[in-house]
């Protein structure tokens, strides 16, 4: 990881400051705010990210739908079905690779959602990467869905990954897609500017960046996938940047449409607005390029 953080200021709201950073070759926070040691084990899910649990309920259709798009995805990409997944929540990928028959284990440092996964059946351990302690060494799929930004040093992550998958392995990472078009220009009407910045996402990511930081640890992408473009709700009158209803309403909008149609058409359309740099969200798929 770079010592030194130098480069132009990209966004600041409240105490955030997120600079794009010509040492690192991503943009993250500047200075970085101070997290409690123990924030992911009693606080994140408990607290942070209260209610979660609960609307992820109200949306399980769609999110099985997702999860089981996103794995069929994967599994094509690599042999074996040994899978791991960290920083895996309340286990909903887990729950759908069980379904797919895969082998398949978790991490997790929530101590909540741990006995939640638990209480699901689902094989998962109490912990955090950094302290893998898991009797298997390598995998041939490793998941991490929102877990890159919350890294103060996202190539190191990267590279644990490289370690941990045999040769021609696939990781498959779920980020926000952060600085598009889209986004610069919903933020010139957004009535809370910069809503993205938030003080547990220590780094952001353009596909550029993203693309460029899985090199550097070994990784050839073989996929790219893009979520709905959620900026366009701001664009066109539904601000939710200051309003959650609004939020779930859109969002709403999202799953109708995305429950609809098809698996071919919901990944033709994920793949072209990736193709494109666009989307809230971006999903790669990855493979282990070299020994």
């Amino acid at each position: 990881m770079a010592t030194n953080h130098r480069g132009p200021t990209l966004a600041c709201r409240d105490s955030l400051t997120a600079i794009d950073c010509r040492d690192c070759g991503f943009s993250h926070l500047w200075p970085r705010p101070e997290i409690e040691p123990d924030f992911y084990e009693s606080e994140f899910w408990q607290h942070y990210k209260s209610g979660a649990r609960e609307i992820a309920e109200g949306q399980r259709d769609w999110l099985d739908m997702r999860h089981d798009d996103w794995l069929f995805t994967l599994v094509g990409n690599t042999l074996g079905n040994a899978l791991l997944d960290i920083g895996c929540g309340y286990g909903d990928l887990l729950y759908a690779a069980k379904e797919h028959g895969l082998l398949a284990y978790g991490i997790e440092p929530s101590r909540e959602a741990v006995n939640y996964c638990d209480q699901r059946g689902l094989k998962i351990l109490s912990d955090t990467w950094e302290s893998y302690s898991f009797p298997i060494e390598k995998w041939n799929m490793i998941t991490a869905f929102w877990l890159l930004e919350h890294l103060p040093d996202p190539l190191a992550f990267l590279r644990w990954c490289h370690t941990h998958l045999y040769r021609g392995g696939a990781l498959m990472l779920a980020v926000p897609n952060e600085l598009s078009v889209e986004q610069a220009a919903a933020n010139l009407v957004a009535a809370k500017q910069y809503w993205w910045l938030d003080k547990t996402h220590y780094s952001y990511f353009t596909p550029a960046s993203l693309g460029n930081l899985l090199g550097r640890a070994g990784f050839k992408i073989v996929d790219s996938l893009a979520t709905a473009q959620m900026e366009n709700y701001i664009l066109d009158g539904q601000d939710y940047t200051d309003n959650s209803a609004v939020g779930l309403a859109c969002h709403a909008q999202v799953r109708a449409r995305e429950l609809a149609q098809t698996r071919d058409e919901r990944l033709a359309e994920a793949r072209h607005l990736a193709l494109q740099g666009r989307g809230r969200d971006r999903v790669v798929v990855c493979v282990k390029d070299s020994a």
